[in-house]
């Protein structure tokens, strides 16, 4: 029995969708020894998933995440081991889109020559991570999203 047009795009589109979760990747091109501090941090649509897959990757190749956090949006986080999750909003940002970019920007600025950062970043980080410029209130840029 032959499929409709409508039902085989629908069928392209849930295997295209099923394929580009990163938690279905059977490992990462990770390093095998890091020097100093593993720093992850992230922010999108997205995060989350990919924080179970970088997680599940690290862990099996025994690498120590030292300090994380991957800011997702509400109803989006899901559980982890290690990597800490928060949520804010999107597409507006929030007080918590702004607490979450200062964290990360402290975290950023702590790194050392030895250290190593990872981003896991995906559509929706503009929002999720939002730090206006001096002179712009977050009020202002909910005004303009």
């Amino acid at each position: 029995m032959s499929q409709s047009p409508i039902e085989f795009l629908t069928g392209l589109f849930e295997t295209a969708v099923r394929r580009a979760d990163p938690r279905t990747l059977p490992s990462l091109p990770l390093p095998h020894k890091i020097e100093g501090r593993l720093v992850v941090v992230g922010a999108g649509k997205a995060s989350a998933a990919f924080a179970q897959a970088f997680e599940r990757c690290a862990a099996a190749q025994n690498i120590v995440i030292d300090e994380s956090l991957i800011i997702c949006p509400y109803g989006a986080k899901l559980p982890t081991d290690h990597l800490i999750l928060k949520e804010a909003s999107h597409p507006v940002p929030d007080a918590e889109s702004v607490a979450g970019a200062r964290e990360i920007m402290e975290m950023a600025e702590s790194l050392s020559d030895t250290d190593h950062l990872v981003v896991l970043l995906s559509g929706g980080g503009s929002s999720l991570l939002s730090h206006p410029a001096d002179g712009i209130s977050l009020s202002d840029k909910q005004g303009i999203i």
